[in-house]
Formats: C-alpha cells, structure tokens, sequence
C-alpha cells in the first residue's frame, strides 16, 4: 500500500475525487431531461396521430379538427355502404333508376323487374320484325276504343297500295284528258263513283287555301 508523503498530493486526489462526484451528478441530472424531452415528444406524436385535421373551418377561419377514431368509424360506414350497393346489384335485387319521390330520394326498381321488362320489349320488336318479313301483319296508326293498336294484314296493305297505285296512274290519265278521276268512294253495289276534274281542282285549291290560313294564323 502506497502511503502519501505529502499534503500536496492528498490534496489533488481530494479535488479529482470531488470533481468526478460532481461530474457523475450533472449526467444524472442531464440523463433525466433527455428522458422526459423524449416522453414528451413521444406523447404529443401519440396526440397527433390519434387526431387529424378536417377539411371543414368555422365561420372564422379556423380549421376544425376531427378525432381519428371519428374519421375511421365514417370511412367505414362509407366502405360499408358501397359494399351493400355493390352487393344489390350483384345480387339483383334492385336498381337505381332516373325516377324520384317528391321529397327527393331515389326510387330503386328491382332487377328483376327490369329485366322482364326488357325482354317485353324485347320480344315484341321481335315479333314486329318478324310479322313484318313474314308479311301477316303490319302496326297501323288507328287504335281501339281501347287503345290498342290495330293490326292491318300485309296482303291487304299491299292490296290497297296497289289500287292506290292504280287510281293515281288513271287520274294521271284522266287529268290529261281532262274528263274525271275515280274516288275511294263505292256505290252500293261496289261500283266506284268518279269525280269530275273541275270539282276535285275546285276541292282541292279550297283546302290548299284553309291550310295557307292555318299557317297564318299559327306563324
């Protein structure tokens, strides 16, 4: 064991022992704000991650701030939603149409009842093109006191194209030859009544005049 001669050197190991004390004391004491600097970033990190700011502001100006848990419990609603829409139609069981209720919301239609209605349509243009090659019946524009449409054969729309046809070709002839024309209309006995070329001119610049009047009058 090494003894000190002098008071000196007993000195000088005092004040180093004395200084790492000291030293020992300020790193504890430094340690300890890191600690809490540490806790308190990671406390306002866990605040800001559990709130989020929303794109609504006040009448001020001030942004409105919404919590994540709120945020997160709409998005999944949202998801939820579209998910259930995604499901109707997948499902066929009803879909949005261009119709609304008085108070504004959308009235849906089921699927299925969209596609019968289709294949109505579907069917009866079929029938139309088909009728209308086959050439058994023709849509005309007269309706039933009921309103439905009534159906003239094709043999017997050809039939009446072709006796047009014919009276036109002799009123050609007639008007060349100035004596009378053949009408649509038939004596009792079938025979058809002719009119004279002067009366069908004189009936037909009078309705050519009261439609030269409507005119007028609508312009």
């Amino acid at each position: 064991m090494q003894v000190l001669d002098t008071n000196g050197d007993a000195f000088n190991w005092r004040q180093a022992f004395d200084s790492l004390v000291v030293f020992e004391q300020e790193f504890d004491t430094a340690m300890q704000i890191l600690m809490y600097q540490d806790e308190k970033v990671a406390r306002l990190s866990l605040e800001e991650s559990n709130q989020t700011t929303g794109t609504r502001r006040t009448g001020s100006g001030k942004s409105v701030t919404v919590s994540k848990a709120a945020l997160e419990t709409y998005e999944n609603k949202l998801r939820a939603e579209d998910e259930m829409v995604a499901a109707d139609t997948t499902a066929g069981r009803s879909v949005a149409s261009l119709f609304q209720t008085g108070s504004g919301k959308s009235v849906t239609v089921s699927k299925a009842a969209l596609e019968t209605y289709e294949n109505k349509l579907r069917a009866e243009d079929e029938m139309v093109a088909a009728d209308t090659t086959a050439g058994r019946s023709v849509a005309s524009l007269f309706q039933t006191g009921s309103g439905k449409s009534v159906t003239v054969s094709k043999a017997a729309l050809e039939t009446y194209e072709n006796k047009l046809r014919a009276e036109d070709e002799m009123v050609a002839a007639d008007t060349t030859a100035g004596r009378s024309v053949a009408s649509l209309f038939q004596t009792g006995s079938g025979k058809s009544v002719t009119v004279s070329k002067a009366a069908l001119e004189t009936y037909e610049n009078k309705l050519r005049a009261e439609d030269e009047m409507v005119a007028a009058d609508t312009g």
